[in-house]
Order: C-alpha cells, then sequence, then structure tokens
C-alpha cells in the first residue's frame, strides 16, 4: 500500500479523530458532537464480528469475539470530547457496561430508570450528553443520549444497528424509548 492509497483508506478515521470545528462549552455538549462526528464516517466492524480498525481504535487496538465495543467507543467519545476542552475523563475508561454501572452507583452518578417514568422527570433529570445503558440479565448495551426527549430519546451508540442491537457491527444515531433503560450523569 503506497501513501496515497493509505491516506484514502484512513481518510475516515482521521475525520473523526480531528478537532472540533467549534468547541461547545460543555463536556456533554462536545461529547454529543464528537460522537456525532464519529457516526457520520461510519465506523463498521470488518472482517468478523467486533474485529477491524474501528474496533481496535475503541478498544485500546484489541478486537475480536470478546471484544463487545459499546462502552468502548462511548469512553472513547467521551475521552476525545473532554481532551477537546482541555478537561480530565469525568469518568473510569471502561470497556464493560457493567463496569460502568458500578463505577457510577459508588460516584452517585447513575439514575435508575423507575426515577425518571414521566416526561417531566426526564426532562428535569437528564441532560444531553448522559450515558444510557440497557443491563437485561446476561446482555448489556450502552451510549450516548444526544437529545432528551418526553417519550424517546436520540442516542449515539457503537456495537450496535438501525434496529438498536447491543451485538451490531456499526456506529450509529437512532431514537429509542425511555422503558428498560438506566442513565450514567458525567457530572
Amino acid at each position: 500500500v503506497d501513501a496515497r492509497t493509505w491516506a484514502a483508506l484512513t481518510k475516515p478515521m482521521h475525520a473523526a479523530l480531528a478537532p472540533l470545528a467549534a468547541v461547545p462549552e460543555s463536556l456533554n455538549e462536545a461529547g454529543v458532537a464528537v460522537g456525532l462526528q464519529h457516526v457520520a464516517q461510519e465506523p463498521v466492524e470488518l472482517g468478523g464480528e467486533n474485529r477491524g480498525a474501528w474496533v481496535r481504535l475503541y478498544m485500546d487496538g484489541k478486537d475480536g469475539d470478546p471484544q463487545q465495543w459499546c462502552a468502548g467507543f462511548l469512553c472513547f467519545v467521551i475521552a476525545q470530547a473532554a481532551a477537546a476542552l482541555g478537561l480530565p475523563m469525568p469518568i473510569t475508561r471502561r470497556v464493560g457496561v457493567q463496569d460502568l454501572i458500578n463505577d457510577a452507583k459508588k460516584a452517585k452518578r447513575f439514575i435508575d430508570g423507575s426515577l425518571v417514568t414521566t416526561p417531566q422527570a426526564r426532562l428535569a433529570r437528564l441532560k444531553s450528553g448522559c450515558i444510557f445503558v440497557i443491563k437485561d440479565g446476561t446482555t448489556s448495551h450502552a451510549g450516548l443520549v444526544a437529545q432528551v426527549g418526553g417519550d424517546s430519546f436520540t442516542s449515539i451508540e457503537g456495537n450496535s444497528d438501525e434496529g438498536g442491537s447491543g451485538l451490531g457491527v456499526r456506529a450509529v444515531s437512532k431514537s429509542r424509548g425511555y422503558p428498560g433503560k438506566h442513565f450514567i450523569l458525567l457530572a
């Protein structure tokens, strides 16, 4: 591969990692902006389940079957947003959803979904840029809340698909309902 071919192959990743054109004032807003910048480049698994350059980017160089990368994507985006603002990472970088939940509970940043069952409660307690988590038996998934609404929210998530699977092959932005979701505040 020559330099020109390599540049063409890596152009989407360079675009995802580029500094934000306009840096928002808050970490939450910056997280959403960075997440949308990544989704616009269509990160996707290549070469098999949980494999490829994008997965390795989000998972500290690792890929393969056990590397379910939704939490890695989420933490990478938050770290990139924090760096853009010159702030420290507000959470510990994790690649497991349960680890994110455990840390949030210890820091008192976890919001049980049963506490935000009405549109008014959701709009009052949740912020764009917070984390949503789904923990259902043995399956788990996490992503960013891009926009809070009364009856649904817009998400930014990796290792997903348009249907909302936690075992998908790409990073997407989609609309999700609140039932079965819990939330983690960044601050």
